[in-house]
């Protein structure tokens, strides 16, 4: 089902001027590194974000993670010319601004626009805030 899905977004994502990769790192049920990949781009000037893939890591450096999305864009004909921006956790991994993924992307697009994630600065804030509130650190 994931590969259909996939086919169908990738034809849209092909034919668009610009578009913005998200990807987030998870684990699955046999505790196997993956990232998941999102796409975002503007349709009727509505924001649209759709999935792409999910791509197996064999670990969580920035360098491996970099090879996967370089692979997956070029295996699958996207013109990574067309990437405007990069979005992902604020982990160095990701953005680390001398070896993370995002430095390692600006070399191939300089024009490339990184973001840290809303909800992840916002999970992260809550975190932050709720230490000082009893009843949040058990929530």
């Amino acid at each position: 089902m994931g590969c259909k899905i996939r086919d169908d977004n990738l034809e849209k994502v092909k034919a668009l001027m610009y578009f913005k990769i998200l990807i987030d790192e998870t684990t699955d049920i046999a505790t196997v590194s993956e990232i998941i990949v999102y796409v975002q781009f503007l349709e009727d000037r509505m924001g649209c974000t759709v999935f792409l893939s999910v791509l197996p890591l064999k670990d969580g450096k920035a360098e491996t993670i970099f090879n996967a999305q370089i692979t997956f864009i070029e295996e699958h004909g996207l013109d990574i010319q067309k990437m405007c921006a990069f979005g992902s956790n604020g982990a160095s991994v990701m953005l680390g601004c001398e070896n993370g993924v995002a430095a390692r992307l600006r070399n191939f697009v300089p024009h490339l626009i990184n973001n840290h994630c809303v909800a992840h600065k916002l999970a992260l804030a809550v975190r932050q805030a709720s230490r000082g509130i009893p009843y949040l650190l058990k929530f």
